[in-house]
């Protein structure tokens, strides 16, 4: 099938009987936001997304750290139109951290896996309500306080994110590792061995140790940001100490939906030469330029994705004169290929 849409560049849009264009500044394209609770409560745990595409996720106890039957990692924080989903653990000492040759490291703990079919994408998400159990200073060492992050794949490959905390926060960025052990029960083999190093977010203030309310959200919240593309995405949850006199005492923080950019499933055409229009630093004034160009369209039997992109070009308003002509600014979409696509048909459950 040929191209369904009107054909788009990696590098700007093709307009008919012109010069090329180049884009300036990318805007950001449309996007869905996943609530994983969403992916959670679909069929098989697999959900369907607006353009096709389909993202599967399953909630994990793993290393010892038992999901609370009663409230479960995976239900949606208050109602079912909530952007955020629980991790919740109400096991104590097996949901905490354990020291591994002096690095504090997650063994027990609650995860949400969540795998796309076929495609890649960047996620920024926010780790939400990550506190302490309300406590006078000296007291600190006896309540429980809470520590979050996450790790991911590309093609089998381990991703590390960036992770950090707002200025003032209650949190903050630690080196933790995590046993690879407790990843194997998930799935993930072959990702390193013995104890992986990695950071993630924690409740770090031992003066102010508080239970944080909606009203000051802020002091509880940490990120983590994967600015390459990945396939398989794994959050989780534990403690960095329980609760004394009651190991039992549940708890819990929250991920925020993912962020998945609109697109198309698209193929390229043929790499040919074309005039592009540039702007120079005279306003209202642009050079022409020879550029190969691939140029990339929407088709149902592409092997790639495409992501969608408002941005701004440039169209030649005169004839060149001087070696410039006149131009004037104009907003275009284009397709960029972001990924391979190649889905699995039945795709099904995460395999452990």
């Amino acid at each position: 099938m040929g191209f369904l849409s009107a054909v788009a560049l990696a590098a700007g849009a093709l307009t008919v009987g012109a010069p090329l264009v180049l884009p300036a500044d990318a805007a950001s394209a449309t996007s869905t936001f996943v609530p994983v609770h969403k992916i959670l409560s679909s069929p098989r745990g697999v959900l369907t997304l607006p353009d096709g595409r389909q993202l599967m996720a399953k909630v994990y106890g793993l290393g010892g750290c038992a999901v609370d039957p009663s409230n479960p990692t995976g239900n949606p924080r208050g109602s079912a139109s909530s952007n955020f989903t629980l991790f919740r653990q109400k096991s104590g000492a097996p949901c905490t951290l354990q020291d591994r040759n002096g690095v504090p490291t997650y063994v027990g703990f609650q995860a949400i896996r969540i795998t796309a079919n076929g495609f890649k994408f960047n996620c920024d998400l926010t780790l939400e309500d990550v506190d302490a159990n309300t406590k006078p200073a000296a007291d600190g060492p006896k309540g429980w306080r809470e520590t979050m992050s996450s790790l991911a794949l590309s093609d089998g490959s381990l991703v590390r994110p960036n992770v950090s905390v707002a200025p003032g926060a209650l949190v903050a960025v630690k080196d933790y590792a995590i046993a690879s052990s407790s990843l194997a029960e998930a799935g993930w083999t072959g990702v390193g061995a013995g104890a992986i190093p990695m950071q993630g977010v924690s409740y770090d203030d031992w003066t102010r140790i508080e239970n944080i309310g909606s009203d000051n959200a802020e002091l509880a919240r940490g990120f983590v940001s994967y600015t390459q593309g990945i396939d398989d995405l794994l959050v989780f949850y534990g403690l960095t100490q329980p609760e004394a006199g009651n190991p039992t005492a549940g708890t819990a923080a929250f991920m925020s939906a993912i962020e998945i950019p609109a697109g198309c499933q698209c193929a390229s055409g043929a790499t040919g030469g074309r005039q592009v229009v540039l702007p120079t630093e005279t306003a209202g004034r642009c050079t022409l330029k020879s550029r190969s160009v691939t140029p990339y369209g929407c088709d149902m039997l592409g092997d790639k994705w495409c992501q969608t992109a408002d941005i701004q070009t440039w169209a030649q308003t005169s004839p060149v004169s001087g070696g410039t002509c006149a131009c004037v600014a104009q907003d275009s979409m284009v397709h960029r290929v972001v990924s391979p696509y190649t889905p699995r048909q039945n795709f099904g459950p995460v395999p452990v």
